[in-house]
């Protein structure tokens, strides 16, 4: 026997309830009898965050400094679960770029992404609210006056997810 639930991400509140796994009380009446149980069903979908957090706000040896830039996602998982991507930062008008991974903590406490070397992005701090309709990834780094930036992005479907 196969069962097909469909529902809508409308169905829920926020994405802190998404993020969790559903269960479902199945209650069945066939010819072989009748039948309770439970059917866990996983946290469906796939997330991401991207944009520009910081311009070029200074020049390094004459050419523009500064701007990053982040796009991160995460696929089938718990949205707390480590994302995936990429941060780059314009050095000397060169564009770096890091393939990170980003555990945000829970409780709102602001995490760092860590490049592939496992070197912390210590300049680069954030964190997830989810209980936000959307959800909103926050973002602390300092400006080149030393000012504290305070950039936000929204969380978006992602649709680069393997099937």
């Amino acid at each position: 026997m196969r069962v097909k639930v469909r529902g809508t991400k409308g169905h829920l509140k926020t994405l802190a309830a998404l993020a969790q796994p559903y269960v479902l009380q199945v209650d069945s009446v066939s010819e072989l009898g009748r039948g309770v149980g439970t059917l866990n069903i996983p946290r469906a979908g796939d997330y991401e965050f991207k944009g520009r957090l910081r311009e070029n706000d200074f020049t390094q040896f004459g050419h523009p400094a500064g701007q990053t830039e982040v796009s991160f996602h995460v696929c089938g998982e718990a949205l707390t679960d480590p994302w995936v991507g990429q941060v780059t930062y314009v050095s000397e008008g060169d564009l770096l770029t890091f393939d990170s991974t980003w555990a945000f903590a829970a409780g709102g406490a602001l995490s760092s992404p860590v490049d592939k070397y496992g070197n912390a992005i210590q300049w680069l701090k954030g964190t997830l609210d989810l209980d936000a309709d959307p959800g909103l990834a926050h973002f602390q780094l300092h400006g080149f006056n030393n000012s504290l930036l305070t950039p936000t992005l929204q969380l978006t479907e992602y649709n680069g997810c393997p099937s």
